[in-house]
């Protein structure tokens, strides 16, 4: 029944929250772009290969370009709403890398499947990515590594959930709507962080620019990379004017937005209409 899948995936959403306490990190700005985001994207990579893996392909990858819409529209949207503002000007060089990194997953996405080689050159993007971070500064992170472990673990069991009420969920819904409340869950942890702290630092904003461009490139190349070790041939994309409308919507207001220096109230309502917009047309 439709309410079991609803449920699991609340419990699980539930489970996402405890294990992303158990993984803060704090770093320099480039640490919090192309380091940091491997922990905080974790849940959607193991849900978009779990998805795959069950045959769930749109759901796989709704999971993975909505977690990036979410990350910048709702989360930064509504943080510069309550907040008034978030300054993001020295942030101009990582807006354009996130947004090139999206750009060259729609055009690998273009003959409608996401292959193994395609995702060694997404790997290749992400590479590329953490080399300037680290030239850009790493700092020293602060954290207890166990701690961060243990909070992994937990955000694996999660996940495993998750993707068992969203495979239910999606018997009763179209498998798009499955993976968007997929992408919904696995932000959500962020998100209440955000709120309650607001993204008081550059440092911040950058871990979240870092999220978007791992779930462009990291979390659906790793995906289809696991899946294809146990047969599955690719992610197959079956609505390809969508999956551009969503990633280019996406990718061309990370620059917009970055390019004022600063982040308004005005913008942050624009960011929330943006993610709505892009709900109904999907």
């Amino acid at each position: 029944m439709w309410w079991v899948g609803a449920l699991v995936v609340v419990l699980s959403t539930v489970m996402f929250y405890l294990s992303s306490k158990l993984t803060e990190v704090e770093g320099g700005k480039g640490f919090n772009y192309v380091v940091y985001p491997w922990v905080t994207t974790l849940p959607e990579t193991l849900a978009s290969t779990l998805l795959l893996i069950k045959g769930l392909s749109t759901a796989s990858l709704y999971n993975s370009i909505f977690s990036a819409t979410f990350d910048l529209c709702v989360i930064i949207g509504l943080v510069a709403i309550i907040y008034g503002s978030i300054k993001v000007s020295d942030l101009i060089d990582m807006a354009l890398i996130t947004s090139l990194s999206a750009f060259v997953f729609l055009f690998l996405a273009f003959d409608s499947v996401i292959t193994p080689t395609d995702s060694i050159i997404l790997y290749a993007v992400l590479l590329t990515s953490m080399i300037y971070g680290y030239f850009v500064g790493w700092g020293k992170p602060k954290t207890n590594w166990l701690v961060v472990v243990a909070g992994l673990l937990l955000s694996a069991v999660s996940c495993y959930f998750l993707v068992e009420g969203i495979d239910v969920l999606c018997r009763y819904i179209p498998e798009a709507y499955g993976g968007v409340i997929s992408a919904v869950a696995t932000s959500v942890p962020d998100f209440i962080v955000a709120l309650i702290y607001g993204l008081r630092t550059q440092e911040a904003v950058a871990s979240i620019y870092g999220c978007i461009m791992h779930d462009f490139v990291e979390n659906i190349s790793s995906a289809v990379l696991v899946a294809s070790l146990v047969g599955v041939g690719g992610l197959r994309i079956a609505d390809i004017p969508a999956t551009v409308m969503v990633t280019s919507v996406t990718a061309l207001m990370v620059l917009l937005i970055t390019s004022y220096g600063r982040i308004t109230r005005f913008e942050g309502v624009l960011l929330l209409l943006a993610f709505i917009i892009l709900l109904v047309l999907v």
